[in-house]
């Protein structure tokens, strides 16, 4: 299943999904339904992460494309809201759809706004394979298919660091 979150007394949760068609759907967390779906990016979504505080969304897409999303306004009450992995398969058990989850937290699951779209050199023409955002809160962790590893500020959005690994072959 998803990974969950933690935090709040609320039974309200949110969990966000994308997938091959470029699109992110929003699902009630309890229920199982789908409360809407947005077009996000042209290409495949391969990772979906919530910011430590629950009020933004990050996604990456195969052709190294990041967004930022804000949810419903922002999550209310969400202080201590831990993280859904943003790994393959998770949050979704339909093919090819990666998910991250919210819960303990008032959601409005139906808004969802692109805050902004990045695009940057070190990302151009290789996938996002995962996202992780940063114990510190100011880092978003990104995991290039080339094998990198950045560490890309969350507030001046640029890249603090870059770890370089062994490539990650397409699957």
């Amino acid at each position: 299943g998803a990974g969950s979150g933690s935090g709040g007394g609320s039974a309200a949760s949110v969990v966000v999904t994308g997938a091959a068609d470029g699109a992110l759907r929003l699902w009630d967390g309890v229920s199982g339904a789908l409360q809407a779906t947005r077009p996000s990016h042209q290409s495949r979504v391969n990772a979906v992460v919530w910011s430590l505080d629950g009020m933004r969304l990050f996604t990456g897409d195969e052709t190294g494309i990041l967004g930022t999303w804000q949810v419903g306004g922002g999550v209310m009450g969400s202080a201590g809201l831990g993280l859904g992995g943003g790994s393959r398969n998770e949050g979704s058990e339909r093919p090819g759809s990666v998910g991250s989850s919210v819960s303990g937290a008032l959601v409005v699951p139906n808004e969802l706004k692109c805050v902004q779209m990045i695009e940057k050199k070190e990302l151009r023409d290789s996938a996002v394979n995962s996202l992780c955002v940063h114990p510190s809160k100011r880092r978003l962790l990104v995991q290039m298919r080339s094998g990198a590893l950045l560490g890309l500020d969350t507030r001046l959005l640029h890249f603090a660091s870059k770890y370089t690994g062994h490539a990650v072959r397409k699957y």
